[in-house]
């Protein structure tokens, strides 16, 4: 398994990450996503999810947009669009910008939004939250996953949670869209890069595969950058999430 460096996941953590991991795998269609975005949010606390996929230069054009609203206000999007907030909402912004978790309360220190939308966002019960994206390895398109809630934890725990599990919530939702999905049959991988994804896999470092398999830890890295090439993703963890729903990495 594959989890950030210093994660503070206890056993019981990790084996239900595992498991989200694999319901996302086995997602095909739209009700069974649904289901499975909805359980995430009740586990991590919260009350108000929506996610979107679209080109990051438009992310908001209708046409060009995966937008999936599991529990968020239906008054609060409308009026969201309608006046075009995400163009001074500091979290969007941040998050097809540089992409990755924020939590909102420091983005809104970092950047401080304008104090009508704080105000009413806060009227629609959003006032706290956790907000996570992904882009492709072409930097064309990206991701925005949303949660809100009184009760969401706001601790390096959730965090992790967070950062494990979306990227495999991410790779989901892209293969909604058939004209997205990738052939597995046309990824060809080496003997070794599929040793080397195995590990990685298992949350293995560079320098730790290096001495599993007895060669360099460049060696593995160059291997780690093939795979990461083939399966058009920008980092490990989003490689063990899109070669899990391809079937070429089997974690059980």
């Amino acid at each position: 398994m594959m989890f950030p460096p210093t994660h503070p996941l206890t056993r019981q953590d990790a084996l239900q990450c595992l498991e989200y991991a694999h319901l996302a795998v086995q997602c095909r269609d739209l009700k069974a996503f649904t289901e499975l975005l909805q359980n995430f949010s009740n586990r991590i606390g919260a009350t108000h999810t929506a996610c979107f996929l679209g080109p990051i230069q438009a992310p908001m054009r209708a046409d060009r947009i995966l937008a999936m609203n599991i529990s968020y206000p239906d008054s609060w999007l409308e009026l969201y669009g309608k006046r075009r907030y995400f163009e001074i909402d500091p979290v969007f912004r941040r998050n097809f910008s540089n992409f990755g978790l924020q939590h909102w309360g420091d983005t809104y220190l970092e950047h401080p939004p304008d104090p009508s939308f704080l105000a009413l966002a806060d009227d629609f019960g959003l006032k706290r939250g956790f907000s996570f994206g992904l882009r492709d390895r072409l930097g064309c398109e990206g991701s925005l996953f949303s949660f809100s809630g009184d009760e969401v934890d706001q601790d390096p725990r959730t965090g992790a949670i967070l950062q494990w599990v979306l990227p495999h919530l991410h790779a989901a939702m892209c293969a909604l869209r058939p004209q997205d999905g990738q052939d597995p049959s046309r990824i060809l991988l080496s003997d070794r890069e599929k040793e080397v994804l195995k590990w990685v896999g298992m949350g293995k470092t560079s320098w730790e595969i290096s001495q599993i398999l007895k060669i360099s830890e460049r060696t593995v890295n160059f291997h780690v950058g093939n795979l990461m090439e083939k399966l058009d993703v920008v980092n490990r963890t989003q490689a063990v999430a899109i070669a899990m729903r391809l079937g070429l990495l089997d974690l059980g």
